[in-house]
C-alpha cells in the first residue's frame, strides 16, 4: 500500500472563496472571482466565523493564561491595552537581593525571557513593579528599562512575558495559585452577586470572580482583593477568532471545518448572485451536514452528571 505520509491540508482565504463561487455555479472551473467578489465574500466569511463562535464552537480557541495580581486591587482590564495577562507568562525568582534604584536583577532561570519583554518584580513593600527588559539577558542577569523603586529580596517572584492577551470572550475556569504551585479553584459569580457584596475592597486570598465583557477591553473583578502579590491567577479563557485580511491567510479552524466554511459561505452569499433554487437547496443541505459533522468533534469527551438542586 502506497500512502502519501501527509496528514494535513491547508486552504487560503481566496481558495475558500473561489471554491464557494464554483459550487454556486457563479464561476466555472479554473475561473477567478473579481476583486469586488473577493471583498464582499471576505466580509461575509468573517461575519460567519464570528457568528459560529457566538454559537459556541471553538475548543481550540481556549487558551491557558497566567495573570499576576496587584496589591489591594478590585478589578483588572483584560486585553491588548489592559493588565499583565498572557499565554506565555514565565515565572522565576530573584537569586540575590536587589537594592532600591537598581537597574538590573539576577534570576534563577532566564529561559524564554528576551529583550523587550514585560517584566514584573516583587518588591519589599509588597507590590510588584512592572517595566520592560532593556537588552538581551546575559547569563542570569536582566537589565531593566526603569530603576527599581524599592529593594527586593532574594526569592522574590519575577514574571516576564512578551504579549498581552486579546480581548477574552469569556472565562472557562480560573484558579488562584500560590508561590509553591498550589492551586485552589475560584467561583464565578454573576453581576448581581458581585454587586451585592458589601465590602469589595476586603483583603485576603481571592476566591470569587465576576467577568464583565466589554467591546474593547473586558474587566475582571475579584474578591477579596489580593494581599500577597506572589499569588497569581491561572485559568482558561475563550479568545476571539482571527479573521481573514489577506488573500493568503489561512483559517483559524481545524481542517475538519474547511468544507463547512466553503458551503456555509456559499449559502450566505448566494442570494446576491441569483443562484437557482435547486442549487441553493443543495448548498443549504451540504452546509448543514458538513457543519454538523465538524461541530460533532468540537466537544470535550467528559461525563455529564445531573443532581437535584437542594437549595430550595
Amino acid at each position: 500500500m502506497a500512502l502519501s505520509g501527509v496528514t494535513t491540508i491547508t486552504y487560503t482565504r481566496d481558495q475558500l472563496i473561489t471554491d464557494a463561487f464554483t459550487e454556486m455555479g457563479v464561476i466555472g472551473e479554473g475561473e477567478t472571482p473579481t476583486n469586488d467578489m473577493f471583498v464582499k465574500a471576505t466580509r461575509a466569511l468573517n461575519a460567519m466565523m464570528k457568528n459560529w463562535v457566538a454559537r459556541g464552537i471553538g475548543l481550540w480557541l481556549n487558551r491557558r493564561v497566567v495573570m499576576p495580581l496587584a496589591f489591594y486591587t478590585e478589578s483588572y482590564l483584560l486585553g491588548p491595552n489592559g493588565w499583565h495577562c498572557s499565554t506565555d507568562m514565565i515565572e522565576t525568582m530573584l537569586d540575590a537581593d536587589v537594592a532600591d534604584g537598581a537597574v538590573s536583577i539576577t534570576v534563577d532561570n532566564i529561559t524564554g525571557i528576551t529583550n523587550g519583554d514585560y517584566v514584573g518584580i516583587e518588591l519589599d513593600n509588597g507590590t510588584i513593579q512592572w517595566t520592560t527588559i532593556n537588552g538581551v539577558p546575559v547569563g542570569s542577569t536582566i537589565t531593566l528599562t526603569d530603576a527599581l523603586t524599592d529593594a527586593a529580596n532574594e526569592g522574590g517572584v519575577v514574571f516576564a512575558y512578551t504579549t498581552k492577551i486579546a480581548r477574552p470572550l469569556g472565562i472557562v475556569d480560573l484558579n488562584i495559585r500560590d508561590v509553591d504551585g498550589n492551586e485552589i479553584p475560584m467561583i464565578q459569580v454573576s453581576r448581581e452577586e458581585y454587586t451585592a457584596m458589601p465590602l469589595k475592597s476586603s483583603l485576603g486570598r481571592p476566591n470569587q470572580f465576576y467577568f464583565d465583557p466589554q467591546l474593547t477591553d473586558t474587566r475582571l473583578y475579584i474578591w477579596p482583593t489580593c494581599q500577597t502579590v506572589s499569588d497569581r491567577l491561572v485559568g482558561t479563557i475563550k479568545t476571539p477568532i482571527q479573521v481573514f485580511v489577506n488573500a493568503t491567510d489561512n483559517p483559524e479552524f481545524p481542517e475538519e471545518y474547511y468544507s463547512a466554511l466553503k458551503f456555509g459561505l456559499a449559502v450566505i452569499i448566494s442570494p446576491g448572485y441569483h443562484v437557482p433554487d435547486r442549487t441553493f437547496v443543495k448548498l443549504v443541505s451540504l452546509a448543514q451536514s458538513t457543519f454538523a459533522d465538524a461541530d460533532g468533534m468540537d466537544r470535550e469527551p467528559v461525563s455529564i452528571f445531573f443532581a437535584p438542586d437542594m437549595g430550595y
